[in-house]
């Protein structure tokens, strides 16, 4: 499940996806532009988006991957989720066959009766489909509200980025006035974050198992079905021993190898801004960040 969006960059390779507190504008602020380009999609820890801002409807539920190509910007893939969703639990479906030896059956026509068995060789699972695995949950994440910046508005602040913005950063220490997020007092580590227009109760908080970074998502399922086999009736001939296998149901069960999930991601340092800087330049916008746009074009000056 995608949400395709553009691509802006400033002062370098980075990709970031910022969640916006609005804070209490610093004694003796004087009245500045507004910098934040219109169209900028970016999370936020709130439950409703900051003035000037809307919430990004098309992105509710989806992971955001980003494109080059104007032409590509709103596309959507699959079924959204829903708040608290996990957003890869799945199962797959099977076919196998049971394999059944032969067994002897000797001085068993006495008296001439007949003796019932089945079939032996290989038997497929019936049903389609014949079987399916457990369930599995592979990613961990955490949720936050996606909202898109509307047309520029005056702000009497000099630092555009408020504290609690969050944001992920090319580097190998958090910027001066930042620290890293945390989340159950524990910085955040190996998760993606995934908008909700509505997360409620669940904002902020990480889902799932985190990844250890640099290794790769592989997972494997348990699977369990049975199959019945039938009977196939035995006379004598002349005397002679037949060889049969045991009719009836035969359960089995196992475990499906361990596969790695064609997935790929980018490590970077996710961080909290935590104290008040004033503006650089361009003005507002630490450098080494990387935003999503709405747009079919990056802004002036990314």
């Amino acid at each position: 499940m995608l949400r395709l969006v553009n691509l802006g960059i400033v002062g370098g390779a980075a990709i970031a996806l910022a969640a916006y507190l609005a804070a209490p504008s610093p004694a003796g602020a004087q009245t500045v532009p507004d910098t934040t380009p219109e169209g900028m999609v970016a999370f936020f820890p709130l439950t409703e988006c900051p003035a000037g801002w809307s919430i990004s409807a098309s992105a509710r539920g989806r992971f955001l991957m980003a494109v080059t190509e104007g032409s590509d910007v709103g596309g959507t893939v699959g079924t959204a989720l829903t708040a608290g969703e996990l957003p890869t639990s799945h199962t797959h479906t099977f076919q196998t066959s049971v394999s059944l030896s032969s067994h002897g059956c000797y001085d068993c026509f006495n008296g001439g009766a007949g003796w019932t068995g089945a079939n032996s060789g290989s038997h497929d699972v019936p049903g389609s489909p014949p079987g399916t695995t457990g369930s599995h949950e592979t990613y961990s994440y955490t949720q936050l509200l996606a909202c898109e910046k509307g047309p520029p508005s005056t702000q009497s602040q000099t630092d555009n980025y408020a504290q609690n913005m969050v944001a992920f950063y090319d580097a190998a220490a958090c910027p001066q006035g930042w620290e890293l997020m945390e989340s159950d007092s524990k910085p955040v580590n190996g998760v993606f974050a995934i908008p909700f227009a509505d997360p409620g109760s669940a904002i902020g908080t990480v889902s799932g198992t985190p990844l250890t970074p640099g290794s790769p998502w592989t997972h494997s399922h348990s699977f369990k079905s049975s199959i019945s086999v039938g009977s196939t009736d035995l006379q004598a001939d002349s005397g002679s021993g037949s060889s049969s296998a045991q009719d009836g149901t035969y359960d089995f069960s196992g475990t499906t190898s361990t596969e790695t999930i064609a997935f790929p991601y980018l490590q970077l340092l996710l961080c909290k801004k935590t104290a008040f800087s004033s503006n650089t330049l361009p003005a507002g916008l630490p450098q080494k960040i990387l935003m999503f746009y709405a747009e079919n074009d990056c802004p002036d000056g990314w």
